[in-house]
């Protein structure tokens, strides 16, 4: 049995570092996105927050103990300015990428693949009890278990901590870690990626002065790092960073100082219009010749045909936001370096191409 009946899926020993009274403050402000309007002094408890959001297993919540009590030495040993920070990269990785998977934002899009997936694959069909679809805290424990089995995916990645040395300050949100990928959006012109795509990019505010980011090493050439840390000294890196927190939060951004609620209507006003409606596209496609060989070829149906065809397929692919700028401080390596295949796999990090022997991966370079 789960000990808490209320459940924080953006932690509050993150949000507290983001509060005006400090790291063991217990108010921080807030930007409702939807109306425009800034909330001054709103109590960290009620936010990012549900009864029994991951349910009543135990399990979950030893995850989240863990993780969070490491998260909190974690922050007091980046609070030492002269420390080298190497050796708390990898488990900042690990957390970013639970705090990607954990939230009700991440909960809505999975919501939305599977209902959209599962109304396509049984439209004009009766659906046995067994492919019913699960309740939202199923689904929510799941992502946790999901984390745990694929963590080491993002073993890979190169990292270092983010020193904000500008008059400008980090802001946060509801759906504070967030996966981008500049490769994908600027060279390959598609938003479909996932966090084993070539030029994978992963972001987490930590602070307000501080963030955590995360890169594929054969993508980016990140400039000014020293023993784990990345300096920041132009107020438009920080502006493009806050920019992601706007377009992927759900609905609220959190900031430390009141006097910067002009600033960040500015920031949501300019960004707002790049958040993705629909978090996936999907096709239907049925059988359609058997090519010599055996090869069976499909095509995409007609609406008459996704309901009345006993064989369908379905194709789904990721829709992300594409930022209107990028970070001065991870450029692109030159060349980039990917590997890919004639499979809808897309551009994938070397690390990935190795393990799939099966897909005839071939190097490119961009």
């Amino acid at each position: 049995m789960a000990d808490n009946k209320n459940q924080h899926y953006v932690p509050k020993v993150y949000l507290k570092a983001f509060s005006p009274d400090g790291p063991d403050g217990k108010r921080l402000h807030l930007f409702n996105l939807a109306r425009g309007q800034a909330i001054l002094n709103a109590p960290i408890r009620g936010q990012c927050s549900r009864d029994y959001f991951y349910g009543q297993a135990p399990e979950v919540e030893e995850v989240f103990r863990e993780t969070e009590g490491l998260y909190g030495c974690i922050l007091r040993r980046l609070a030492e300015h002269d420390a080298d920070v190497t050796s708390v990269l990898a488990p900042l990785r690990d957390i970013a990428y639970l705090q990607l998977v954990r939230t009700d934002k991440a909960l809505g899009t999975a919501k939305h693949y599977f209902e959209t997936t599962h109304n396509l694959a049984y439209a004009g069909r009766i659906v046995p009890p067994k492919d019913e679809l699960p309740p939202d805290w199923v689904m929510a424990s799941d992502a946790v278990e999901h984390w745990r089995s694929t963590v080491e995916r993002l073993d890979d990645l190169a990292s270092a901590v983010v020193v904000n040395d500008t008059p400008s300050r980090f802001i946060t949100s509801d759906n504070p870690a967030v996966l981008t990928n500049r490769l994908y959006c600027q060279k390959m012109r598609r938003t479909d990626f996932g966090v084993g795509n070539a030029g994978a990019i992963l972001f987490l505010p930590l602070t307000p002065r501080l963030g955590f980011i995360a890169w594929d090493r054969h993508s980016y050439q990140p400039v000014g790092r020293v023993r784990g840390r990345i300096p920041l000294r132009r107020s438009a890196d920080v502006a493009v960073l806050n920019a992601l927190q706007v377009l992927n939060c759900r609905d609220n951004l959190y900031f430390s100082e009141a006097g910067d609620v002009d600033a960040l209507a500015v920031v949501a006003r300019t960004a707002s219009p790049g958040r993705v409606t629909d978090p996936h596209t999907f096709s239907v496609w049925v059988p359609d010749v058997i090519e010599s060989g055996g090869i069976e070829r499909f095509r995409r149906a007609s609406v008459t045909e996704a309901t009345q065809n006993d064989r369908r397929m379905i194709l789904t692919a990721n829709v992300h936001a594409v930022p209107s700028a990028w970070p001065s401080f991870l450029p692109f390596k030159r060349p980039v370096t990917a590997w890919v295949s004639d499979t809808a796999i897309g551009a994938m990090r070397e690390s990935f191409a190795a393990k799939r022997a099966d897909l005839k991966l071939i190097r490119r370079r961009y």
